[in-house]
């Protein structure tokens, strides 16, 4: 039997890391260390690094913090995600440090890039001065063998680190760090409570997903535990959860309101009630969307009439939505195809000018920016989605941001079946305080108090993973940039920054005939590529309503020609390179049977 500190010497030598809100490396670390750290920050192990300790080169190469933070910019890690200084004059205060800004910045887990001969002592003492801290520590021993770092450049085992042992026993004597047998228990509770792992599947290698999918949920432990204390609250259904995530959602996005759904296309038919839309009315909405964009419109008895795109950004054509504008017309509902946003200041003033409610479908684009200001704003409501494949999720919900109070008042009536409970808004006033009013046909639209917890938890990591999908975009971007064949989607501007929901590529000339075999290929070797979309108005159910093929010819050619790509904030750059090499590769073989 494996004594404790075997145990732990074991879990040190084979742990490979999990995903953490920052990436921590300590004064005197040397490149190696950098190189790591630079490649789980490339690969979304974290969003942020930060790099703690004194000023000191020492003789053996490493570097102080400053020059670290420098290495790190040439390794590619932008200077906004790299938090250093220089306080902190050894490993104890370096731990002190490091616990008093988790404090400050929400950190729940930390990723420790470390070595042979620090690891020890380093991740011990880090124990130490968190031993009080609702933290997770994971390790990185950055010069042993990992599943996709190659050999151990020292040896699959150090010398240094049987000497460690013993230096390590010194230190605790002294009253520094934490003990084996405590470090043992910790990583066995933390293991357990976050993986669901036991103590004999601690030194699995971490394996490239059978399928990698095009997009998919991050659920991080702090999402976790706000989840866990709603379920331990009084509340479970519409509580003070919402009320939080709806600030949280308003706040962001710099509207005065936001009401939640129980899912975006609930938001999206809440809104068009709101915008008073009745049978017989006509609301323009791109035929390049999800079918929800159009069945809203058919849920409040509407007509939705279809318009083209622009073929560059697959988002609605101004020019084409004004021409098919008629007396009948009563919403304008432009669509942020992918995360991109809609050239919204041209559509609102069409709105404006024929007097039309304006309603942005942004179920792609929460975290988008559009003229320097976030999705949101430009719109007289705004309806985001929280489907696990977006930019947060709640899994399943939806919301609607306005600045009209009275949009408001009309959004929270709908998604409670209608009924009031608002005594200034009765229409009968001489009623007991148990009085309720049901002043119009609403529908039960409420999202929980559970699923809003899970959201305004995600919403504290909004940002980082949008920057995350612009990371892996400019790469898509710079491994395809010479390939032929294929069209990429335009770059952000000043203008437009896309929340980039998907990374669509189109086949272009003849090899867009070739478009469903690309796609088979692609699936066949584990690469869950999507086509985002069919053209509403050709789906059957709106053929039988009397919509034919031929509508918008831009939109069409686009959705026969279009493949969206792997985009989400955990897509390794691993995953990502075999994602192009693989298209590459089967792009080649079409190739020689054009020739």
């Amino acid at each position: 039997m494996l004594t404790d500190k075997e145990k732990f010497v074991a879990f040190l030598e084979n742990e490979s890391p999990r995903r953490g809100d920052v990436i921590v490396l300590l004064e005197g670390d040397g490149y190696n260390r950098v190189k790591h750290a630079a490649r789980l920050y490339s690969d979304n192990y974290a969003p942020r690094i930060i790099v703690l300790g004194g000023d000191v080169r020492r003789e053996y190469g490493s570097y102080p913090s400053r020059e670290l933070s420098r290495e790190l910019q040439k390794q590619g890690v932008p200077k906004s995600a790299i938090y250093a200084e220089e306080k902190a004059p050894h490993t104890l205060g370096e731990a002190k440090r490091t616990m008093a800004l988790a404090k400050k910045e929400g950190w729940k887990s930390l990723i420790l890039v470390t070595s042979p001969h620090h690891q020890f002592r380093a991740f011990l003492t880090f124990l130490k001065a968190m031993r009080d801290a609702s933290l997770d520590l994971l390790l990185v021993n950055a010069p042993a063998r990992l599943p996709w770092f190659g050999e151990n450049p020292w040896g699959k085992r150090s010398d240094l680190l049987e000497g460690e042992l013993a230096r390590i026993e010194e230190y605790q004597a002294k009253g520094h760090c934490a003990t084996f047998s405590e470090g043992l228990v910790y990583l066995k509770d933390a293991e357990r409570h976050l993986y669901g792992q036991g103590e004999d599947e601690l030194s699995t290698p971490r394996q490239r997903p059978t399928i990698i999918p095009y997009s998919t949920q991050e659920v991080s432990e702090a999402d976790v535990r706000a989840v866990s204390m709603t379920l331990r609250s009084s509340h479970l259904t519409q509580g003070p959860a919402v009320e939080r995530f709806e600030r949280a959602i308003a706040r962001y996005t710099g509207a005065r309101f936001a009401v939640a759904f129980s899912s975006g296309t609930a938001a999206l038919h809440a809104a068009y009630f709101a915008a008073g839309i009745k049978s017989g009315d006509e609301v323009i909405v791109p035929a390049l969307t999800f079918a929800a964009s159009a069945n809203a419109a058919l849920y409040v008895g509407a007509r939705p009439v279809f318009a083209d795109i622009d073929p560059e950004s697959a988002t609605i054509d101004p020019k084409d939505a004004g021409r098919k504008i008629t007396q009948r017309t009563r919403v304008l509902a432009p669509v942020d195809y992918g995360g991109r946003p809609s050239d919204m200041r041209t559509l609102a003033s069409i709105a404006k000018k024929r007097k039309l409610v304006l309603i942005l479908d942004a179920a792609h684009s929460l975290g988008a920016h559009y003229r320097g200001r976030p999705v949101g704003n430009d719109a007289d409501m705004t309806m985001f989605s929280f489907h696990p494949v977006k930019s947060i999720t709640t899994g399943e919900g939806g919301a609607i941001v306005t600045n009209s109070a009275t949009y408001r008042r009309k959004l929270l009536l709908f998604r409670h079946h209608g009924i009031s409970k608002e005594p200034s808004t009765f229409v009968e006033k001489k009623h007991g305080a148990w009085y309720q009013e049901m002043q119009v046909l609403g529908y039960n639209y409420r999202l929980s108090d559970i699923q809003s917890a899970l959201g305004e938890s995600q919403m504290k990591r909004l940002d980082a993973h949008i920057e995350k999908r612009r990371h892996l975009a400019k790469r898509y971007r710079t491994l395809l940039r010479s390939t032929p064949h294929i069209a990429l989607p335009p770059e952000d501007t000043r203008e437009k920054r896309s929340a980039w929901h998907l990374y669509p590529i189109r086949l272009v000339g003849a090899y867009a005939k070739s478009r469903d075999s690309v796609f088979s290929q692609l699936r066949e070797n584990g690469i869950g590529v999507q086509v985002h979309y069919l053209p509403v108005y050709m789906h059957q159910y709106y053929r039988r309503l009397g919509y034919k093929k031929g509508l918008c010819p831009k939109a069409e050619a686009y959705a026969a020609s279009e493949i969206s790509l792997p985009i989400f904030p955990s897509l390794t750059e691993r995953d990502q390179k075999f994602v192009v090499s693989t298209l590459k590769d089967v792009l080649r073989k079409i190739r020689k049977l054009h020739d």
